[in-house]
């Protein structure tokens, strides 16, 4: 009898080990790309293997190369920001232009400082996103609404996003001569026109990479309450175990709390920047309506949309974990209350 149950022990241990490797197979499929998106835009220079400890070596052309693009994002800005003092004041024009890529400029260095803090996973110390990686590959999901296809999709679009902005941006300078880099005290020079151009493409990169990162997480963060849901529609009334569904429900929220400690600073970065953002877009969107200037509008629509997409994106995701969340406490409260009036009525 002993050998038996060492024998079930084993085999119950290698479909866990089993179960977990699958889990880990599929999140790092849907992490490792846009990971590694974030490491060529100079926002992510840790490892993006997730193994249970990162590959030895360096990292420290990754950190310099990370460290330039972020060096180069404060320059432009600080640019952007003289140029308000030298040339914003004198047209009205020129302050609301100077003010939407001053706060565009200061967001995208803002979320790649957050980035590099908070993404990159070490040996020596586990950071945020390691922790919460480490605790998804624990949980079950179900992840049939993200498939190969959908996610292969969705950084195609990303890609296009960051090359329609640069492609408006380069429009915009040598098109219509508008750009930071022609007011004063810069006065037009070539070498600050390509240098705007150039960390405007790090930029666009900073505008969707972490939107998308945080709607895969939070589709996963779904699918395991998705999967909780199964569990519980699946068992029959009599025989469920509220204790044990209590403590998963529990886990799972920990995971969702790990979550907003990794998402929350750039939350905070990107609504309370893209709102006066949104604001300024349309102002000029509604002021230069009437003229010919085609190129601008375009641009400036362009602008409003994606950031107001990207608001909608951010609101929507979230308000799906949190309903989940919720949703889950209401059906627990009710079995305990039915499981407690059927008890009741069998001592009755």
């Amino acid at each position: 009898m002993e050998e038996i149950h060492e024998a079930s022990q084993v085999s119950e241990l290698g479909t866990d080990r089993e179960n977990h490797n699958n889990r880990r197979m599929e999140i790092s499929y849907m992490l490792r790309p846009i990971l590694k998106m974030m490491k060529l835009a100079g926002e992510f220079y840790g490892d993006s293997s997730f193994l249970e400890t990162p590959l030895r070596g360096s990292n420290y052309f990754s950190r310099i190369y990370c460290t330039s693009v972020l060096l180069g994002q404060c320059i432009i800005f600080a640019q952007a920001v003289t140029s308000i003092f030298f040339d914003g004041f004198t047209q009205t024009e020129n302050t609301y232009f100077l003010l939407m890529f001053s706060i565009w400029y200061l967001e995208c260095m803002g979320t790649n400082t957050i980035c590099l803090f908070v993404l990159p996973k070490s040996q020596k110390q586990p950071s945020r996103m390691s922790k919460l990686v480490s605790s998804l590959f624990t949980k079950e999901s179900d992840l049939r609404g993200l498939t190969k296809r959908r996610l292969s999709s969705l950084l195609a679009i990303t890609c296009c996003a960051v090359a329609l902005n640069s492609i408006c941006l380069a429009a915009l300078d040598f098109y219509r001569g508008i750009s930071v880099a022609r007011f004063q005290p810069w006065n037009g020079f070539l070498a600050y026109r390509l240098l705007h151009l150039v960390f405007g493409v790090f930029n666009s990169f900073a505008w969707v990479l972490p939107v998308l990162l945080f709607c895969v997480v939070c589709t996963v963060l779904s699918g395991m309450f998705e999967n909780l849901q199964k569990k519980l529609s699946t068992q029959n009334s009599t025989s469920i175990n509220m204790g044990s569904l209590r403590q998963e429900h529990h886990k799972l929220c920990e995971t969702v709390a790990l979550a907003d400690k990794v998402f929350s600073p750039y939350l905070f970065v990107v609504i309370s920047l893209h709102i006066p953002l949104i604001c300024f877009n349309f102002h000029q969107l509604l002021k230069n309506s009437n003229e010919d200037n085609i190129t601008y509008i375009i641009t400036v629509l362009y602008w409003w949309m994606g950031l107001s997409g990207e608001v909608a994106l951010i609101l929507m995701f979230g308000i799906r974990v949190n309903e989940k969340v919720r949703a889950r406490v209401v059906i627990f409260n009710k079995l305990s209350s039915m499981l407690s009036f059927s008890n009741s009525n069998c001592l009755m």
